[in-house]
């Protein structure tokens, strides 16, 4: 009886340490990455570099599909029948709103996200969620090889459930993503290509059956100056009946005001409140405000490991949401948003679905 109690405390000790462990190794390749970016950025200040210049030539000229110019502080999308008023796009952020994006840095780090949400555990058939993110794009010149940069993007992301009468339930998501954006016809049609290497699970047990690799293949055609057309398919290797996705609908954007993406799976209506932009003068950055209602599918699939048995778990939601974001063209920006989730389902391999109450959530944003 002894001995059995002390191998449960050995293996649960040894969780534990593989658990802090792999984020230990995370946060070393963090801060291994950012040394990297400072090396970089130092080695173009001195000898030259194969990033682009503030005119748009070098490695990063390909990240968009066509030129771009600033009119009014921003950047826009020239064609040689004029200015198209569309703002630029980052690559690997096809479903991010315009509204979050800033101008693409002249290095090999782009951009760091971290995001945290809190639904609350309400209602007889409740189910709180907590969900903490972040993430880093870095874009890799390789001229050799590709036009354009590789995009690189680590994430981690960690879920609590948690219910008043079961335990909490903590489930983690992390990898990397790679993508290649390309155009096929100059100023009409581009393709953005990616794989990920995902782990999915509750770092118990062996790593094989948690491995994930979702893939898509999108799209982009551009119709005229204020529309385009998206079009795809995404590859969510998951168990159930999500595990492929059509990615598609369109973008248009009137005016510099306002941008509508009626997308799937993500739909965004934004509107820039033009009354309250701002200069920065001691640092010249440009400030503007936006607000947005949205509408986005959430949820994840893993594989949990509890006493040495495997289960697939699914979880699924619909959310309806609005949100205020203050925008910096080269610096911080940040937001918040509010709204509910309904269509909910937390489904355990070989259990019932549990189908809990409509949640309602607050979402911080931060990114720079």
């Amino acid at each position: 009886m002894k001995l059995t109690i002390c191998d449960n405390l050995i293996g649960y000790n040894l969780r534990r340490i593989q658990k802090y462990l792999f984020l230990f190794v995370s946060a070393i390749g963090l801060f291994c990455g950012f040394c990297l970016v400072s090396f970089a950025q130092s080695f173009n200040a001195a000898a030259g570099s194969p990033y682009p210049s503030e005119s748009g030539t070098g490695a990063f000229s390909s990240l968009n599909v066509m030129p771009e110019v600033m009119i009014d502080d921003e950047k826009y999308i020239e064609q040689s029948d004029g200015v198209q008023l569309i703002p630029s796009k980052e690559v690997g952020d096809l479903y991010l709103s315009n509204i979050s994006q800033g101008g693409r840095r002249n290095s090999l780090f782009q951009k760091l996200s971290c995001s945290t949400l809190w639904m609350p555990d309400s209602g007889s058939k409740g189910l709180g969620l907590v969900q903490s993110d972040i993430s880093a794009v870095f874009a890799l010149p390789i001229p050799i090889l590709l036009k354009a940069p590789l995009i690189i993007t680590p994430t981690f992301s960690h879920k609590r459930f948690d219910r008043k009468s079961a335990d909490a339930l903590d489930l983690y998501n992390t990898g990397v993503d790679f993508r290649y954006f390309f155009p096929v016809v100059e100023n009409k049609l581009s393709f953005d290509v990616g794989v990920s290497v995902l782990y999915s699970g509750n770092f118990e047990g062996s790593s094989g059956k948690s491995m994930r690799y979702p893939a898509h293949v999108t799209g982009i055609w551009n119709i005229n100056p204020r529309l385009k057309l998206i079009f795809g398919v995404a590859y969510l290797d998951r168990s159930d009946e999500y595990n492929w996705l059509p990615m598609g609908g369109i973008i248009w954007t009137p005016n510099p005001d306002l941008n509508v993406e009626l997308l799937f799976p993500i739909m965004r209506v934004a509107k820039r409140l033009r009354c309250f932009d701002q200069w920065d003068t001691s640092s010249q950055h440009k400030f503007t405000r936006w607000i947005y209602g949205a509408f986005e599918i959430g949820g994840g699939s893993w594989n949990y490991v509890d006493n040495g048995t495997n289960y697939e778990i699914d979880y699924r939601d619909f959310r309806f949401l609005i949100g205020y974001e203050h925008r910096c063209l080269s610096g911080v920006t940040f937001g918040v948003e509010a709204g509910c989730a309904v269509g909910r389902e937390l489904e355990f391999q070989g259990m019932p679905a549990y189908k809990p109450d409509t949640g309602f959530f607050i979402r911080l944003r931060l990114s720079l």
